[in-house]
């Protein structure tokens, strides 16, 4: 699971960096902001799945609500960026408006494995 969020944020860094421009020092000093945003779904579900889970539906909950929020996050990643033709200069602002998505189905994820992780 930890690896699995450590490839979603691989794969979000690539993307940033495919799409802008990393030859230019000032891109990196805007891009900073973005890359702590975009990798904090990421972030909090790899601190998510380092508590080891010993009933088998928290883990599923855990399990299923990763796939969600990477799954649809870098879905939306690939579409606006790979597959958008012709692709648009605005989009790059998804990597503003898709973490916080991605973020509060994180924590719903989380919340619900603790919570069936607690239910006796």
């Amino acid at each position: 699971m930890r690896g699995f969020a450590v490839a979603a944020a691989a794969f979000c860094l690539g993307l940033m960096l495919w799409s802008g421009r990393p030859g230019d020092p000032l891109w990196w000093l805007a891009a900073l902001f973005f890359m702590i945003w975009a990798f904090a779904p990421y972030a909090l579900l790899w601190v998510a799945s380092r508590r080891p889970l010993s009933r088998l539906p928290a883990a599923i909950a855990l399990l299923v609500g990763a796939l969600l929020c990477v799954g649809i996050g870098i879905g939306i990643y690939v579409e606006g960026f790979l597959l958008a033709d012709p692709p648009d200069a605005q989009v790059g602002l998804l990597f503003l408006f898709i973490p916080p998505w991605q973020i509060l189905l994180a924590v719903i994820t989380w919340a619900a494995s603790l919570a069936l992780e607690r239910r006796r």
